[in-house]
């Protein structure tokens, strides 16, 4: 089992990858512990002992089980019982094995970084781009320093929450009363309705109350459904007080009504809130919005979740909406920002004599229900 090379950065990685399989081999319980993944790994031969170790997680696996399996696949390439032995009495038990695991899932990130970089490069393909977005966010995410735990962080955010006149984000009297005083960071809000009811209407008119009610508040929206044009003809015929039908024709309109409506718009660019058409994959949305938030006072309105598409075009309905919802509720917490979410109401509550909405009534409802901390309908 040879194990050299000259390069120093390529070294490192091989320590890290030696001791994290050396405390593999010293305790077993570690591999039900710690998430993993034998691809992490530059070296062939750590791959295959770590693919053993995970094939015999949950057994009390011995030296010699893992021989028997690793002689069974490559007879002639397998490690020896004195190498194995060796590498497993490098173990330090300390505890180090997490650390070391993200040490190489970074690394294995990086590296499919730079591939993916030279092959976008090369054909410049829509396919590329769209994966190298996706390493890119895996990549910030692990590059995140994780908080310790201690409840000194928890003391911290009361204390900057004590001096900040405004920590919660004002809209509508209701609906800011029913949640106990406004929009919150760290929140992912669902919307619930069914269709030609109003929910693009409420998104639109809670952006720009938001707008309104807090200085120095950010809004966007992120319109699967319509138009940047649609939307934005809603804001106009609202306030330049002109029918919306009009708007659908904008040549036709009368002198006065043409420049209310354009001084609308030339107001308009003056607030913080932008109109996004063109944002239809989950890592799209994601990467824009770390882009445009600003802690505890940005709002982005995402419409709506059933038109979200994810980069693994394979994945059914129900699996594509859990990666949806997962990632939105992982940024709202990351980036202590709102969220709110437009989804669909499915047809079965019009069946009923009680139309009432409940939260079975979401269309594939179990990540919508897991991952919201609101849910209006």
């Amino acid at each position: 089992m040879i194990l050299k090379h000259n390069n120093e950065r390529w070294q490192n990685s091989l320590n890290n990858e030696m001791a994290l399989v050396a405390e593999l081999l010293a305790n077993p319980n570690i591999i039900t512990d710690v998430e993993l993944d034998s691809a992490w790994f530059d070296s062939p031969v750590f791959q295959k002992i770590t693919d053993t170790c995970l094939q015999l997680a949950g057994t009390n696996y011995r030296l010699e089980d893992i021989h028997r399996e690793l002689k069974a696949k490559d007879p002639f390439s397998c490690p020896t019982m004195d190498e194995l032995e060796l590498l497993r009495d490098g173990a330090n038990g300390q505890g180090l094995e997490y650390h070391l695991a993200e040490r190489l899932h970074t690394a294995y990130v990086d590296r499919l970084v730079k591939q993916e970089t030279e092959r976008f490069a090369t054909t410049g393909a829509d396919k590329h781009a769209n994966r190298l977005v996706e390493l890119l966010e895996e990549r910030s995410t692990l590059k995140t320093a994780k908080r310790t735990g201690a409840i000194s962080d928890a003391l911290e955010t009361y204390d900057q929450m004590r001096q900040t006149d405004k920590a919660l984000l004002a809209s509508y009297g209701a609906i800011d009363q029913i949640l106990g005083g406004g929009f919150s960071g760290g929140q992912l809000v669902i919307i619930g309705a069914r269709p030609a009811v109003g929910k693009t209407v409420l998104g639109i008119q809670l952006a720009l109350k938001i707008l309104a009610q807090n200085e120095g508040a950010r809004t966007d929206i992120f319109s699967l459904e319509m138009g940047q044009w649609q939307v934005a003809s809603r804001i106009v015929a609202q306030r330049a007080k002109v029918n919306a039908v009009l708007l659908r024709n904008p040549y036709a309109l009368n002198p006065d009504n043409a420049l209310k409506c354009r001084k609308v718009l030339s107001d308009l660019q003056k607030e913080d809130m932008r109109i996004y058409d063109d944002r239809y994959t989950i890592n799209d949305i994601v990467y824009t919005i770390k882009r445009r938030a600003k802690r505890g006072q940005y709002v982005a309105i995402v419409d709506y979740a059933g038109l979200i598409e994810v980069q693994d075009s394979r994945k059914d309905e129900r699996r594509a909406l859990n990666e949806v919802t997962r990632k939105l509720k992982r940024l709202t917490n990351d980036l202590g920002i709102t969220i709110i979410l437009l989804a669909q109401l499915s047809r079965g509550l019009e069946g009923r004599q009680d139309k009432k909405p409940m939260l079975a009534d979401l269309k594939e409802s179990g990540s919508l229900e897991q991952d919201a901390n609101v849910v209006m309908l």
